[in-house]
């Protein structure tokens, strides 16, 4: 046996103590092997580094080529070679074997149709969804009252989605994802852009996570709102190659996913999709993994890189399943299923339902329930989803909500068995409101009477000046967020979006705008327009010129409350909501409230 591309001691993959990343291979097999650069290297280095591998070596896709991962198939001893060849180069960030990756297996999911409706009473008018008792644990009806999912992209990353026909495959789109957004995807085994399911389990978890709702046909999605990104990087068989699901991670966060889901996993980790999370990660993306269906401690991965939220798996009792995986790795817990049995007393296995393809069959479709922490994942991607969808983009800050939100409200609480508890929509969207949103209501409110108390003119600002300048500056810093948290604490369920439960300068963004809206530092460039045409602009009229000084100051107290409480990230400074950001957006939130200051002096 070859021991091959062992680490030093005392490295670690992605957070996790590594013990496997040395892999043993029968001497003569050939295998093949993924060589990673760094991310930081100019195109001419990477050509350099490219050079010295064998010719026969490919980047593993077109995205790659971007950044720098080849795969080239060798016999071992050559292997072995080349893996002491670049040991010392500076260049060259991984050298690793590539390992496949499956669905786990059997025992783990079944299908039995589903073809008898109940009516409902509560909820969404789709005729299956009294069936989706995971909907009611997870407090779904709570949380859709304030969320949606709307303008978030959700990555899948699986065997792919039946979103559209192709009758070259014989694919047809599920029925009931008819009113669901998608965005461009890819498919990393067949490599072409047309990521259709051939499987079924991919469909199954997008399914879970944005199936049309309240469409008077099948199921509901947790996050109907949502839009689905279908990555496909496992096959018919439901394997895959772990070079295949780094380029994937790194595909769905540099084209926009907001939230990357993978219901796969393995027992042995690998450093180059450890560097792929790591990517995301600083990119703004929250990743979400299955635990593992094995029902062991040992780690399963992606689950367990650092920067990846660890999903164990419930049944209808709220305990955890007899297949989830434990161990400390876990971060929390959501409905898996059981299909072994029956609590819910509906004469059906208590398993998770969706609308997905009939096995072997992509052409006929059926309402299937699988279990799986597979299926717990897509619960806690479609939670991240809603609470994205509130205003709240830093991944730091929804992984927070997601954790400190969630239930322990089960028969007996084990933290390496439910992570910080049992995801609960409801308490994460009341919380995304309350806690982040909240506290900026009283900052808005000091800094706007701060700024009237600096307003001299000769008689201050007049009456209706005062008014409309209070009122907008509170609004463009915190939107209907005051409104939205009184209604609450009055036990009345606001009619406002919670898209608009953040600064206006958000909105289009929550709303399902275009990406460049969304960035801090374009919202800066708005600031000097305000500020100059306050300052010498005319303003004339007491109402118009408290709307205009009002709206330059609730701009500034926006950026103020970003720095002290940060949701998002300003595009254009390194570190994903670190320190520079917090620096530059309070550096402009006090320019601004001075230069508001001085304009309110004037005689308005």
């Amino acid at each position: 046996m070859a021991l091959l591309f062992q680490l030093a001691p005392g490295e670690r993959a992605g957070g996790v103590e590594d013990l496997t990343f040395a892999t043993a291979w029968p001497d003569g097999e050939r295998v093949a092997v993924l060589i990673d650069v760094r991310d930081d290297l100019r195109p001419e280095e990477r050509e350099a580094v490219r050079a010295l591998l064998p010719r026969e070596a490919r980047a593993t896709s077109a995205h790659a080529e971007g950044w720098g991962l080849y795969r080239v198939e060798l016999p071992v001893e050559e292997a072995m070679a080349l893996a002491d060849r670049l040991a010392g180069d500076p260049r060259v960030r991984t050298v690793e074997p590539e390992m496949t990756v499956e669905l786990e297996p059997a025992g783990a999911l079944t299908s039995p149709r589903v073809q008898t409706a109940a009516p409902s009473d509560a909820g969404p008018n789709d005729p299956l969804y009294p069936f989706q008792w995971n909907f009611r644990q997870v407090n779904a009806e709570d949380a859709w009252q304030r969320a949606r999912g709307d303008g978030v992209i959700v990555a899948v990353i699986d065997t792919g989605v039946a979103y559209a026909d192709d009758p070259a495959l014989g694919v047809r789109r599920i029925r009931d994802f008819e009113g669901t957004r998608f965005v461009p995807g890819y498919d990393f085994v067949d490599r072409n852009a047309e990521p259709f399911d051939l499987h079924g389990h991919g469909t199954h978890v997008a399914g879970t996570i944005a199936q049309t709702t309240g469409n008077d046909y099948g199921v509901a999605g947790l996050a109907p709102g949502a839009a689905i990104m279908p990555i496909r990087v496992l096959d018919e068989q439901g394997r895959g190659a772990t070079g295949d699901i780094a380029d994937a991670i790194r595909f769905a966060a540099d084209n926009g996913a907001h939230i990357i889901n993978m219901s796969l996993g393995g027992p042995l980790p690998s450093r180059v999709m450890a560097d792929a999370v790591a990517h995301a990660r600083r990119k703004g993306v929250v990743v979400i993994a299955a635990a593992g269906n094995n029902g062991w401690s040992m780690p399963s991965f992606p689950a367990a890189y650092r920067g990846v939220i660890a999903v164990a798996a419930t049944q209808y009792d709220r305990t955890t399943t007899f297949y989830s995986n434990y161990g400390q790795y876990i971060d929390i817990a959501a409905p898996g299923g059981n299909t072994r049995v029956d609590q819910v007393g509906d004469g059906r296995p208590d398993g998770i339902l969706q609308e997905t393809l009939a096995r072997g069959n992509p052409s006929d479709h059926e309402f299937a329930l699988y279990m799986g922490t597979s299926m717990a994942a897509p619960h806690v991607a479609a939670v991240a989803a809603l609470i994205r969808s509130q205003g709240v983009t830093h991944p730091d800050r929804i992984e927070e909500l997601l954790l400190s939100s969630a239930s322990r409200d089960v028969p007996v609480f084990e933290q390496d068995r439910y992570g910080a508890g049992l995801v609960d929509a409801g308490r994460a969207t009341t919380a995304a409101l309350s806690s982040w949103h909240a506290p900026r209501i009283p900052l808005a409110l000091f800094a706007a009477l701060l700024a009237l108390g600096l307003a001299r003119g000769r008689q201050g600002l007049r009456p209706l000046s005062a008014v409309a300048f209070t009122a907008s500056s509170l609004v463009m810093a915190t939107g209907l967020a005051g409104p939205a948290l009184l209604m609450i604490a009055l036990g009345i369920q606001p009619p406002t979006p919670a898209a608009l439960e953040t600064g206006v300068l958000h909105w289009a963004h929550n709303l399902g705008g275009t990406p460049w809206i969304t960035t801090n530092l374009l919202l800066l460039s708005a600031l000097p327009v305000l500020l100059l045409y306050g300052l010498f602009g005319s303003t004339r009229g007491p109402v118009r010129s408290g709307l205009l000084l009002g709206t330059m100051a609730g701009v500034s107290i926006f950026l103020v409350s970003e720095a002290l409480i940060p949701l998002h990230d300003v595009t254009g400074i390194p570190g994903f909501g670190g320190i520079a950001d917090r620096l530059w957006l309070a550096l402009n939130g006090v320019l601004g409230l001075t230069a508001t200051a001085i304009a309110s002096r004037r005689d308005v």
